[in-house]
């Protein structure tokens, strides 16, 4: 690269464009691998050149050349590079440089606009068009069948085996294992991949090649642009290569993927057997692009583009690494519209036909139906968030519930957004902020400590786990059962670890002792309770398995963890039901004035208040820059107390006596001058402001006020006229 830098200067490429273009222009120099990229600048009118590498063949040239040509017809909008043709009539132009070498060049049409690298934020809408964009792009490459290929790269990941030959180029033993990883898999999964469709790709739509609009609200794709990579591979590998690059730099990249593939199947429809390598490809082209960057640190340590994205590769790799590839395969299902799980309508075809009855589970509890408790975000049970916490109350409500129904089962929350989970390990950064663990994904069965627990299939003990962690699982048993020709598992959770009799690989009939409730000492510090929960699959999960998931996953684990009441089929034991925020907006434009208005794109319900965040009804917390109201933070434990107490007591107007009016005029007249002795209570900022005005004029004899303009000073007519 730096002697085709030094052989080819400014000077000579805008003598070329005019010799060849008749365009008499100004040149920079762009970024490139291999090839020289030149912007061209001309009457206000922009241009690109490529001048391609030594020993560049004219058949490749030329092969880019119809690529480009069968686009732009097939197009309807200017969103690929459109080739200008030479004084002679032709898209490929040469000249020898000074080493006497034949070097080819082409002049293209300029697309303005920003790259994906200098967008800021990069939303999931933007991500979810770019993913539509490469989507139609591939289908408009699919469709070209009369071109001749026959051009190898390094970068087709259908040979990115050859990166096994540079292992020795990494020396830190974290990263060879992420790398050998990915290699291992791509090549365990070799045959079947053979067998994916073909089509002729673009393969390296990156951040420096996707054109963004220049508008900084909800932008738009303008354009991919630099076909220097386009052959003739797997299909599938072009959107793992828009992955790569489109979800670096997030905390959460899976999430950012979710996006990309959603928008690209919307275009182009993608086939089960190609989602399943999807995961491993994303990663084997951060494996090709890292061992890359590691040879061209020694052969061509001048060219810093070439490492311009090593740093980002080597985060996102790690953070791949540590996404469940099996759960990455579910969420892409779930992103092209099939059923998340694979199993998920076998296994709901099974379970028609059970019906176990809740005293095969707890065979000294003679009851057979069940209460259905609500512990939701939206629940007023318990109370203030800080109840939840209080396991002394917890209990003693829990008790006074079951006294109150002691024919029945305390039951319930399948898919129930909670708030009762406020440890770090039920959090995580998202790309948009602080996530929240919220969606229970079992049934709870209030019962108390002790309580046998038994088998309800024949079975293997999968897994046998002491979670020590607060608000963990305490005693963990999962059971692995076989149906015709697939398996589920079912899992006990808060169990007293002490009374284990087998072993992880025994078999259990269907009634054979589980184990006993645990106390609160042993079950992971909650209320005496079993917390049971179906899976159609462990992912890679050993000694655990979640049983709280993000709210954005929730159709994910929907399917992943069926519903237990499929086999209980109980009228009491349902599964919680979402909100409907389409009813609730149009009953709103229905029947509410046009000053109640709503905030936000997406309006947000509401559902609780907790110091300085506001609370979804998923559970999600958002932090309240907005609302002045709640001056000591919302749900504020003093305050409601207080609060409470008072309207149990009392709750009228000043029109009687009262001491309490009486202790507050005192408490406030104390952080007043002496001439300031009298107060008027009002309900509201416009009140205050409406009373001032009027005083203020009876006291002047004058009417005019000084305000500031376009300010909001209240609500009642002399404040909205000023």
């Amino acid at each position: 690269m730096k002697k085709s830098e030094k052989e080819i200067s400014i000077s000579l490429v805008q003598k070329l464009v005019k010799e060849y273009y008749g365009i008499k222009g100004n040149a920079t120099k762009l970024n490139g691998e291999l090839d020289l990229n030149f912007k061209i600048s001309a009457n206000n009118s922009q241009y690109y050149l490529k001048v391609y590498n030594h020993g560049t063949d004219i058949k490749f040239a030329k092969f880019q050349e119809k690529i480009l040509n069968k686009l732009n017809k097939a197009s309807e909008k200017k969103v690929y590079p459109k080739q200008l043709l030479n004084k002679n009539g032709d898209a490929i132009s040469f000249f020898y440089d000074e080493s006497d070498e034949k070097r080819f060049f082409r002049l293209n049409s300029w697309i303005e606009g920003r790259l994906w690298s200098e967008v800021n934020p990069i939303t999931d809408t933007l991500r979810q068009k770019l993913g539509q964009n490469a989507g139609k792009l591939t289908q408009s490459l699919y469709n070209l069948k009369t071109i001749d290929c026959s051009y190898n790269s390094d970068w087709d990941l259908a040979k990115s085996l050859w990166t096994v030959n540079y292992l020795k180029s990494f020396k830190n033993k974290k990263n060879k294992k992420v790398i050998m990883y990915f290699q291992d898999c791509f090549l365990n999964n070799l045959a079947s991949y053979e067998t994916l469709r073909k089509s002729f790709i673009h393969n390296d739509i990156n951040d420096n090649n996707i054109i963004i609009t220049k508008k900084s609200i909800n932008p738009d794709i303008k354009g991919i642009i630099d076909f220097g990579d386009t052959l003739k591979s797997h299909t599938i590998n072009d959107l793992a290569v828009t992955c790569a690059y489109a979800i670096m730099n997030c905390h959460n990249p899976l999430s950012a993927a979710i996006s990309v593939i959603r928008g690209y199947n919307k275009s182009y429809k993608l086939f089960d057997n190609e989602l399943y390598h999807l995961y491993n490809l994303i990663g084997m082209r951060l494996v090709v692009s890292l061992t890359k960057s590691a040879i061209n640190k020694t052969k061509f340590k001048e060219n810093k583009y070439l490492l311009i994205s090593e740093d980002s590769a080597w985060d996102l790799i790690h953070k791949w690494y540590n996404i469940d590839g099996e759960f990455a395969y579910y969420s892409f299902r779930q992103a092209c519209d099939l059923t998340p799980h694979p199993n998920q309508l076998n296994f709901n075809t099974w379970a028609a036909n059970q019906k176990i009855n809740i005293i095969n589970l707890f065979p000294s509890i003679k009851k057979n139906k069940f209460l259905e408790l609500d512990l939701s975000v939206n629940s007023e049970w318990l109370g203030l968030s800080e109840n939840f916490k209080d396991l002394v109350l917890f209990e003693n409500k829990i008790n006074y519930l079951q006294q109150q129904n002691p024919d029945k089962i305390i039951s319930g929350g399948y898919l129930e957004p909670r708030q009762l989970y406020d440890t770090e390990n039920y959090k995580r950064e998202s790309n948009n902020g602080i996530e929240h663990r919220t969606i229970h994904l079992g049934v709870d069965f209030w019962v108390n400590e002790g309580v046998e627990i038994t088998n309800l299939f024949d079975g293997v003990v999968e897994t046998i786990s002491i979670d020590k962690n607060e608000k963990g699982y305490g005693g963990l048993i999962i059971i692995k059962h076989k149906i015709n020709d697939f398996y589920f598992y079912s899992l006990f959770g808060h169990l007293s670890p002490k009374k284990f009799n087998y072993n992880e690989g025994d078999f259990l009939k269907k009634g054979d002792l589980i184990g006993f409730v645990g106390n609160k000492l042993e079950n992971g510090n909650w209320v005496p309770h079993l917390h049971f929960q179906l899976l159609l699959s462990k992912l890679n999960y050993l000694q655990d398995f979640p049983g709280v998931s993000y709210y954005s996953e929730i159709e994910v684990f929907r399917s992943l963890c069926p519903n237990p009441n499929l086999i209980f089929k109980s009228k009491n034991l349902k599964s919680y039901e979402n909100i409907d925020l389409k009813k609730i907006i149009n009953y709103r434009k229905s029947h509410l004035g046009k000053n109640l208005s709503l905030q936000y794109d997406k309006p947000l319900y509401i559902s609780k208040g907790d110091g300085v965040y506001l609370i979804d009804y998923n559970g999600e917390k958002y932090l309240d820059t907005l609302n002045n109201i709640a001056h000591v933070g919302h749900e504020n434990s003093n305050v409601v107390k207080v609060a409470q107490n008072q309207i149990a007591l009392l709750n009228t107007n000043t029109r009687y006596l009262h001491k309490n009016i009486i202790e507050l005029t005192e408490n406030l007249l104390s952080f007043f001058p002496k001439e300031l002795s009298v107060v008027y209570y009002v309900n509201s900022g416009s009140e205050a402001n409406e009373l001032a005005i009027r005083m203020v004029e009876n006291f002047t004899n004058r009417k005019n006020i000084l305000v500031s303009e376009g300010g909001y000073h209240g609500s009642t007519s002399k404040c909205i006229e000023l």
